[in-house]
């Protein structure tokens, strides 16, 4: 069985040689554009990048056009952000107001005709120079300074808070546990905690776990990842949660090993995770009994990444009734087949 979630993942960049803010939107790799992506008609890729646009948040201009100056087809197509453009004041010029502002966005979209016919996006810039509208689905880039300030971690003042906090609520509730390591510098590193009220919902609840590494924080660039599952009326309950300065195998086994420790009944019988190796190996070493399975969200996401946005546009209903809709081992395996052989026709 496939299980879903979506995440968002926070991520972050680094130049020391430039101050400047860049803000991507985080969206399924399925709604994005990519090198390479090919459309039937101009206007099927004006329609993707206006959706994405939409969905990101911003406003999509036509910077540019070139024709076969015989047939008067158009051969490539620039469309860009509506901050794209700098307004350039001349001598004397007076200053024009403007409905939209124009800042310097250097986010675009360039599609050209191939000899089939079809159009083919030859370039995407991703990256925008402000915040967008949809702050749900956008991620803040600070490229600032350089990686030793960026990575300070979280310690001093706000690690003696975070130590307080954690030892006072286990004086006022035993239940209440939590692990925090230190590295050489003092820093905090991993950190967990469940509290009393978690942990009792996971000797109800916790038969299945899902743990999702997917979050990041811009001030510490930690992890942060939590331990949820369903309870009885179908609602996400919390079980753990944790954060983690890297995501390696080492980093892993120390939180399962704390997840397994805290929890009352140790293990749960299955976890949901998105696919990594690193956290791969470490389930199997801390959790070798119980079942492993991948969330269907990044496996549709495969499949997006595989096919290209059109195709995959053209074989999602077939996935959706593929996975959503078999009620059986066996109808699933003959709807698989009919994507197999629709794909191979």
């Amino acid at each position: 069985m496939i299980y879903n979630y979506e995440p968002i993942r926070w991520q972050h960049g680094l130049n020391s040689d430039s101050c400047d803010k860049i803000y991507i939107p985080q969206l399924r790799d399925d709604h994005k554009p990519k090198s390479g992506q090919r459309f039937e008609s101009l206007d099927d890729a004006h329609e993707f990048y206006n959706n994405y646009a939409k969905e990101a948040g911003f406003i999509v201009r036509i910077n540019s056009s070139r024709k076969n100056k015989e047939t008067n087809e158009i051969l490539r197509k620039e469309y860009v952000c509506s901050k794209e453009e700098v307004p350039v004041k001349g001598v004397g010029e007076k200053k024009r107001r403007r409905g939209i502002t124009r800042e310097g966005c250097k986010a675009k979209l360039v599609v050209v005709k191939l000899k089939s016919g079809t159009y083919v996006v030859n370039l995407f810039v991703e990256g925008h120079n402000r915040p967008l509208t949809s702050l749900k689905r956008q991620i803040y880039l600070h490229i600032n300074n350089n990686e030793r300030n960026l990575r300070n971690g979280l310690k001093g003042h706000d690690a003696d808070m975070l130590y307080g906090h954690f030892q006072l609520e286990h004086k006022k509730n035993l239940s209440f546990t939590f692990k925090i390591e230190a590295d050489e510098e003092d820093r905090i590193t991993p950190y967990f905690w469940a509290d009393t009220k978690s942990r009792k919902a996971y000797t109800f609840f916790g038969d299945v776990v899902l743990f999702d590494s997917t979050y990041n924080t811009n001030r510490y660039c930690m992890i942060f990842a939590p331990f949820v599952g369903v309870n009885n009326h179908g609602q996400t309950t919390v079980f753990a949660c944790s954060f983690l300065s890297d995501e390696t195998t080492n980093s892993f086994l120390w939180l399962f090993k704390q997840f397994k420790k805290a929890m009352p009944g140790g293990s749960p019988k299955m976890i949901i995770t998105y696919q990594d190796p690193a956290m791969t190996k470490a389930i199997v070493q801390v959790f070798p009994n119980i079942t492993h399975k991948y969330c269907s969200w990044h496996i549709l996401d495969k499949f997006s990444k595989r096919l290209g946005g059109v195709k995959y546009r053209d074989y999602f209903e077939d996935f959706r009734k593929c996975i959503w809709e078999s009620k059986s081992t066996e109808e699933f395996d003959s709807k698989w087949m009919k994507i197999v052989e629709k794909s191979e026709s």
